[in-house]
Parts: structure tokens; C-alpha cells; sequence
């Protein structure tokens, strides 16, 4: 019974993996930040759901090894070093001046900060640990689609000359992908 609920909880991280990697890029928000500030504005939302979203895997991942008995995590060649970069980023944190925005970020933003990138290291490693060929061609697949949409959005944007000024040195109104 408890392998049937695993196989279910895998299949599920796999489908949360592929929707998480097509929503996060296309994802906006207006949020009531400066308007001005086009990387705080764009980038918030795409955050937030990230870090939720890691975290939200990793504790499926976690249930489904209970349910196992068993810890699987999947070796790779970037599991050390990226353990000793997160330590590192660690220790500069720990002895930073400021605590607090090593911690959470900086205005609204989480990266750079400790939280943000031990979501993406958690996210990192539930991906290389569950997910399957099959599931990884349709991740793939969904990332494509998705820069595909944003590219056909920003046609008319890229195409028009009557952009408000204010706009016109911020980073593209669809933040980082």
C-alpha cells in the first residue's frame, strides 16, 4: 500500500516539476511596488512561487522516502561542489554586515540571499533525484513552450516605438527568465 502511494507521490512531483518550470518564466503579477523599479516588480512574483514551489517539492520528496523507508538522492558530479558553494555562501552570510538581507534579500528581492538559493539547491536536487526520462523530455518540452510564449509577447512590445519613457532602460517588462 505505502509503495503505491510513493509511486502516486512521485508521479506528482513530476507533474509539479513540469508545471513549476513552464509557470515560474511566464508568471507576472503586477504587484503595487515602484513602478520604476522594473526588476523589483517583475521579478517578485516569479520569486515567491519558486521558493514555494522548491519547498513544496522537497516535502512531497520527503513524504514519499517515509513512505519508502528507504533515503534516495541521486549522485551526480555537481553534488559537491554545489554543497561547498551553498556553504560558502553560508559562511559570507554568517559574516556579513548586514544579516538580515543575506538572509532574505534585499527589497523585496530574495536573490541574492541564502533563502533563494537554498530553494534552488533543493529544487536541484528533488529534480535529479525523481524525476524520469520521460518526465524530463516533457520539463524540457514545457521550459521551450514557455520562452516561446514570452517571445511571442514581447513581439509587440520590442516592435513598438510609443514605449513610455520610463521603460525604456528598465530590464524587459517580463524580469529574468
Amino acid at each position: 500500500m505505502n509503495e503505491q502511494y510513493a509511486k502516486y507521490l512521485g508521479t506528482i512531483i513530476n507533474l509539479k516539476i513540469i508545471a513549476l518550470v513552464f509557470i515560474v518564466p511566464i508568471l507576472f503579477i503586477p504587484l503595487p511596488h515602484n513602478v520604476n523599479d522594473a526588476r523589483v516588480f517583475a521579478e517578485f512574483s516569479k520569486q515567491i512561487l519558486f521558493i514555494a514551489g522548491s519547498i513544496a517539492l522537497f516535502t512531497l520528496w520527503a513524504l514519499k522516502m517515509v513512505l519508502e523507508r528507504k533515503v534516495t538522492v541521486v549522485r551526480t558530479p555537481l553534488d559537491v561542489p554545489l554543497i561547498i558553494f551553498f556553504l560558502i555562501y553560508a559562511l559570507a552570510a554568517a559574516f556579513s554586515t548586514d544579516i538580515f538581507v543575506s538572509l532574505f534579500g534585499f527589497y523585496g528581492l530574495f536573490h541574492p540571499s541564502i533563502l533563494s538559493m537554498f530553494a534552488m539547491i533543493l529544487f536541484y536536487f528533488t529534480i535529479v533525484s525523481n524525476i524520469n526520462r520521460r518526465s524530463r523530455f516533457y520539463t524540457i518540452a514545457a521550459f521551450l513552450t514557455s520562452l516561446l510564449l514570452i517571445s511571442y509577447a514581447l513581439i509587440p512590445e520590442r516592435a513598438s516605438s510609443a514605449r513610455p519613457e520610463r521603460y525604456a532602460s528598465a530590464v524587459p517588462s517580463f524580469g529574468s527568465v
